[in-house]
C-alpha cells in the first residue's frame, strides 16, 4: 500500500500541474511622433472684429418651478421652432458660461445676422427680475461679439 502511495500521489500531483496552464501577455508600447499638445499663439490682431449686439429673452416663472418665454429679441416666440446656440469648443473644453437655453435660443439671430463669423463670445449678461407671489417676470440681455479669423 505505501509502495501505491508513493506512486499514485505523485501521479495524482503530476496530473494536476499538467492541466493548468500559464499565460503570458507582452504589451509592446510604440512611440509616436504626433505631438500630444499642440500650441498656437494668436493675438487679438489674428480676428476680425464683424460686429456686435444685444439679444434678449423675457419669460415668466411661475410657482418657482414653471416657466413661460414670452419674448426672443422684442418678437413672439413660436413654440414649435426651437433653434438653439450650443457655445462650445473641441476636447474637454466647453463653455458653462449660457447654461440657460432660454438666452442661447436668442443668440441665434447673431448668427443669422453675421453668417461668415467664425466665432460668437458672450460678452456679459445682464439680468432684471421683477418678483410677483409665487412667481417671478425675467428680462436677460445679452451683448454678443462676432469674430472672424483673418
Amino acid at each position: 500500500m505505501k509502495v501505491l502511495n508513493k506512486i499514485l500521489i505523485p501521479l495524482i500531483i503530476i496530473t494536476l500541474f499538467a492541466s493548468c496552464s500559464v499565460k503570458t501577455n507582452k504589451l509592446m508600447n510604440t512611440g509616436t511622433f504626433m505631438p500630444n499638445d499642440i500650441r498656437l499663439n494668436q493675438t487679438m490682431s489674428d480676428f476680425e472684429l464683424l460686429g456686435e449686439g444685444e439679444v434678449s429673452v423675457e419669460y415668466g416663472r411661475y410657482l418657482f418651478f414653471f416657466s413661460h418665454l414670452n419674448l426672443i429679441n422684442g418678437k413672439e416666440v413660436a413654440r414649435r421652432n426651437q433653434t438653439i446656440i450650443n457655445f462650445s469648443g473641441s476636447g474637454n473644453f466647453s463653455f458653462t458660461l449660457l447654461p440657460n437655453t432660454k438666452i442661447r435660443r436668442a443668440v441665434y439671430e447673431m448668427h443669422v445676422k453675421y453668417p461668415t463669423a467664425d466665432f460668437l463670445v458672450p460678452v456679459n449678461i445682464i439680468t432684471e427680475k421683477q418678483g410677483m407671489i409665487l412667481g417671478s417676470k425675467v428680462k436677460q440681455t445679452m451683448k454678443v461679439k462676432a469674430y472672424k479669423i483673418k
